[in-house]
């Protein structure tokens, strides 16, 4: 994810994306929301409820991306203030990725259709970029074609943000559009000829992860390398004093380090903690938030503008913090349920959605980005429910061999469709397929059934077991459940398993 994919320069004209969105669309206001009531508050402390903290959330159905934000002044009840769905876009469900300006008026948002998630191109360059109004609710069409990647949008310490995208020749190109969440504006896109990840704008310009180093981006694509890690550098987060916080990990490591760089080009060390745990997340005015330490050093956090907070009682660390690090978010209990952690008293809270019909803006906008695209890419801004296999039509013979075959299932074909097995029959087959025993009698499924007129057959008989290498004292030879577990989330989230 974060290596380098070294390659020589192609001509510019040939790799060159220009971001120029054209709105057709529309963005139609209805009726506010009446703000939550102030619930909660104590956990906060005794300024909470002039306090400006605030913390912003996000997740997709059929109607659209819905932004929420939670504000310490109302002990962080979640509102709703934005649902983005470009035109003419018929789909179940949305994903998205955002981030908050450093002074806490904006987010920047990246949405994508979640038909287009396993679509590698779309990821690369088809998603759609918003600034959404944490006032008032007002959404801005920003630009189509961006990447959708945890790492990107990232937000700056005033109004900035930054969009990656991927494109050239087998998406090697990176190409990063700065945007004014506050007027649209955006700045000419800069292309780096190599693969750059979680680009930050700096009071200098823009800071991401070439390689193994942090670089400086020049506006004609040019880097310079800032300072070399060991390992991976991610989550980069500008700070106050112009410097970058960010987090790193070494190659098989369970530990990663929070680290800041200061202008002086000093790389030191903030605190530790389980890689699994530890988060960087973005601040106000370049003060970031630091969350899952077991290890700290507050002489250095307090230099480096930094605050760390506690995780504890959220199960899987957390997902998200507030602007100025009264609480986060994250999964908590034995079932996982989202709850929100007030880090000043530790206590848990539930904050329950609240009803998507008191949304304060729809955005409905739809827009296109223009410009030469990769020989082996999608139309960027235009997810294709066919996948990368439109693509690799157009790419000459070289590519005919990976569109055969397509699919097992023909589309609309009525005797081949699955017949929905509901999220516990998934996880039933995969306990059993992951031991081989979807066969013999008991496990194959007779000829005929349901009239769909298939031949019988088993799972494990068509797709046995495959010899496992691993060291000759172990006895165990099935790939873990959770490991198919988790293929199955990520393919379709369980309950449309194929």
């Amino acid at each position: 994810m974060f290596g380098s994919r070294s390659r020589g320069r192609l001509s510019a004209a040939l790799t060159t994306l220009t971001i120029a969105a054209v709105v057709s669309g529309s963005v139609t206001p209805v009726a506010a929301a009446d703000p939550p009531k102030p619930t909660g508050i104590p956990d906060f402390g005794s300024t909470a409820s002039t306090s400006p903290d605030l913390v912003v959330d996000g997740w997709g159905d059929n109607q659209g991306y819905h932004v929420h934000i939670g504000r310490e002044r109302t002990g962080f009840a979640w509102q709703e203030v934005a649902v983005l769905r470009p035109a003419g876009r018929d789909e179940s469900t949305w994903t998205g990725y955002q981030c908050v300006s450093g002074d806490g008026r904006f987010a920047a948002v990246a949405v994508l259709p979640g038909s287009a998630v396993n679509q590698q191109s779309a990821r690369d360059h088809g998603a759609f970029a918003y600034s959404v109004d944490l006032d008032s609710g007002a959404v801005r069409p920003l630009a189509s074609g961006v990447g959708l990647k945890y790492f990107s949008p990232g937000c700056g310490v005033d109004d900035r943000a930054v969009f990656t995208l991927y494109t050239g020749a087998d998406d090697r190109d990176t190409q990063l559009v700065e945007v004014d969440l506050a007027t649209g504006r955006r700045s000419p896109a800069i292309v780096v000829h190599d693969q750059v990840t979680s680009t930050v704008p700096v009071a200098s310009g823009l800071v991401g992860v070439r390689g193994d180093g942090l670089v400086r981006i020049a506006p004609d694509g040019n880097t310079t390398r800032l300072t070399a890690v060991s390992g991976d550098a991610y989550e980069l987060r500008p700070t106050a004093d112009g410097g970058i916080g960010f987090l790193h990990t070494r190659a098989g490591s369970t530990t990663a380090e929070a680290l800041h760089l200061g202008k002086d080009a000093r790389t030191i060390t903030l605190g530790t903690g389980d890689r699994t745990r530890l988060h960087l997340f973005g601040g106000r005015a370049g003060r970031p938030v630091l969350t899952g330490t077991t290890s700290t050093k507050s002489a250095e956090l307090a230099a480096a503008g930094i605050r760390s907070v506690t995780d504890a009682g959220l199960t899987g660390g957390a997902f998200a913090a507030s602007l100025d690090g009264d609480a986060v978010t994250g999964p908590a209990g034995e079932h996982g349920d989202e709850a929100l952690l007030a880090t000043g008293s530790g206590k848990l809270l539930n904050r329950p959605r609240p009803p998507t019909t008191h949304a304060q803006t729809t955005a409905t906008a739809d827009f296109v980005a223009t410009g030469p695209a990769g020989p082996t890419s999608l139309a960027p801004g235009r997810p294709d429910p066919q996948g990368d296999t439109a693509a690799a039509k157009s790419s000459g013979p070289a590519a005919l061999t990976a569109q055969t075959p397509v699919c097992a299932v023909p589309r609309l074909n009525g005797n081949r469709q699955v017949m929905q097995p509901n999220p516990a029959q998934v996880n039933w087959a995969i306990q059993m397929a992951e031991q081989g025993l979807l066969t013999g009698a008991a496990y194959t499924r007779p000829a005929g059934f349901n009239n769909l007129g298939l031949a019988a057959y088993a799972p494990n008989s068509d797709f046995p077991l495959i010899p496992l290498s691993h060291p000759s004292g172990d006895t165990w030879n099935t790939v873990p459940r959770s490991v198919y577990e988790a293929i199955v989330a990520q393919e379709s989230n369980w309950s449309q398993a194929s």
